[in-house]
């Protein structure tokens, strides 16, 4: 049924809080749960005194102890509001609530999330708010019962929690340890400095099945369902071995479990960067996002495919299950590239026999990737790589060269091609036609004819040169051009000549792919160069034949 997915991707190809008593200054905040819609606004909270010492530090340490107390009260209370407004992109009040985070957050500040080894900094953390925002309904709820250690007066540390519920109905905690530090800046007296969050963790770090009435059936994950032969086969999906992987997909993604979509019900998300809610796809349009995402991001070679593929469920139930695959990838061609992780959540609906059908699968943004900007840089590489790889692949005896490193990074299966010949322009919208006009049976390939002493032979890449500079912006543009240069003979005995062209890629950002396209290709007039006359130190050569 689910066939045709293969042909589109070949086109298209997220323990402190038990503490019950707080200090006798401190008081209980109304009811066991407060709904987010109840929570006051922050300037009902200023104590009297307030006015006359948020600037002046001064002033701050000449007051008594009680003093100090109430304000570490109410900034902790303002504090937890509004992480509870920011729980759900959804709440009432969640824009001023990730406003005012954000302008608490001090420049050193660092948040350690479930468990990562990897610090967040301001500015992670702050997409990772936000963008996580979107994957909660409205409606979060926190304990009246927050607790403040006992510092300095310079110091407030604190602990709560917040429960809510995910767009696939799974109830999740939220255990937040904050720990803020007296700044006198922008109207107020602590700054955050740093967050320690944990708790049930359903979209990053490490899953944890504590409190939940849920996971009888669970053991290590998905051990507790070995008896259920179908449905841990369903799950292996998500992490195959070698051999189950799908060789057309760039990289070896895994790819089966997009067999499991239902074409009239499955749902696809994509986090994009700029954009607050995530991006809703239709089925080619994700397989089209999800062929060029492997194209940028493959496994670390030196980690095995259990460590690269990991999956973990928060939800198990008769015919529902809710799971996250983490899948650890680098991006473009460079070795020590960080290993960053991308997060899938998925829903799948058990349609009777344990015959599993993907709901909802919701792509989570990573809050350290700069997306755009590092995909500018990983896709000149890529394709540089992907050209040189298919030179010299080559038999150099050919009478043709091929162009076909394209073909994975148009758009639609077209590109246009510019190529110049003695003053002439050829110029195509398609190279599946342009080609096939040319050379029927080439239907794919460029062909190259060189003239040396007077007769035409087919033409021998030689060397090649990569411009690796690029100007800096400050955001990465829709559109960029990236050169390189080859050097090449005629395919005979003893070439009397050299040329060197001047290729030129345009590339065009697509949104809904996340992806720099090949627009146009074009191929410069050649240079001829006699008797060595070429001797470009930047100049590598094409390895024929190991």
């Amino acid at each position: 049924m689910f066939r045709h997915l293969a042909i589109l991707l070949l086109l298209a190809n997220v323990a402190f809080i038990e503490t019950s008593k707080i200090q006798n200054v401190l008081k209980h905040l109304g009811k066991r749960y407060m709904p987010v819609h109840q929570i006051k606004p922050r300037d009902d909270l200023k104590p009297s005194y307030f006015e006359k010492y948020f600037t002046d530090s001064g002033a701050y340490r000449a007051l008594t102890e009680e003093q100090v107390l109430e304000e570490k009260n109410h900034t902790a209370y303002e504090i937890v509001s509004l992480f509870v407004m920011a729980a759900s992109a959804n709440n009432t009040g969640y824009e001023t609530a990730v406003t005012r985070l954000e302008q608490r957050m001090e420049a050193d500040f660092v948040a350690e999330i479930c468990g990562d080894s990897k610090q967040m900094n301001y500015y992670q953390y702050w997409k990772y708010l936000t963008h996580n925002a979107a994957l909660y309904i409205p409606g979060a709820e926190f304990k009246e019962n927050y607790a403040i250690l006992k510092t300095d007066r310079f110091e407030l540390k604190f602990s709560f929690n917040i429960y809510r519920r995910d767009t696939m109905g799974v109830d999740s905690r939220l255990e937040f340890d904050i720990t803020m530090k007296t700044t006198h800046r922008n109207g107020n007296v602590f700054g955050l400095y740093r967050i320690v969050q944990g708790g049930d963790c359903p979209d990053i770090g490490k899953v944890s099945h504590s409190n939940r009435d849920s996971f009888d059936l669970i053991i290590d994950d998905v051990a507790g369902i070995n008896g259920h032969n179908r449905t841990k086969k369903f799950l292996d999906l998500f992490t195959p071995q070698p051999w189950q992987l799908e060789h057309y997909h760039p990289n070896d993604l895994p790819a089966t479990w997009l067999y499991k979509f239902d074409l009239k019900e499955t749902k696809t998300f994509v986090c994009q960067e700029d954009v607050t809610d995530m991006v809703e796809y239709t089925i080619s349009q994700f397989a089209s996002w999800y062929f060029h995402f492997g194209t940028m991001w493959h496994p670390d070679a030196k980690m095995d495919l259990k460590e690269a593929f990991q999956l973990q469920v928060t939800q198990f139930q008769e015919d529902n299950i809710v799971a996250r695959t983490t899948m650890k990838l680098q991006m473009g061609v460079t070795p020590d590239a960080p290993v960053r992780d991308w997060n899938f959540k998925f829903q799948a609906k058990n349609k009777g026999g344990e015959n599993w059908v993907i709901d909802r699968v919701e792509v989570l943004c990573n809050p350290e990737v700069k997306y755009k900007q590092e995909s500018l840089s990983a896709i000149r590489d890529i394709v540089a790589r992907k050209f040189v790889d298919y030179v010299e692949e080559q038999n150099v005896t050919q009478w043709y060269s091929t162009v076909d490193f394209v073909k994975e990074f148009s758009q639609n299966g077209e590109v246009e091609y510019d190529y110049c010949d003695g003053g002439t322009i050829t110029k195509t919208s398609g190279f599946q036609r342009f080609f096939a006009f040319i050379k029927p049976e080439f239907s794919a390939q460029l062909q190259l004819f060189t003239h040396d002493m007077g007769q035409a032979h087919s033409t021998r890449f030689t060397k090649y040169w990569i411009d690796k500079e690029i100007e800096p912006t400050e955001k990465a543009p829709d559109t960029h051009d990236f050169h390189f240069k080859t050097m090449s003979t005629a395919a005979t005995e003893n070439p009397e000549f050299e040329y060197e062209h001047e290729w030129t890629v345009n590339f065009k950002w697509d949104q809904m792919d996340q992806f720099y396209h090949i627009d146009k290709l074009t191929m410069g007039c050649e240079k001829e160069y006699k008797d060595g006359e070429a001797t470009a130190a930047n100049y590598m050569i094409f390895n024929f034949g190991g």
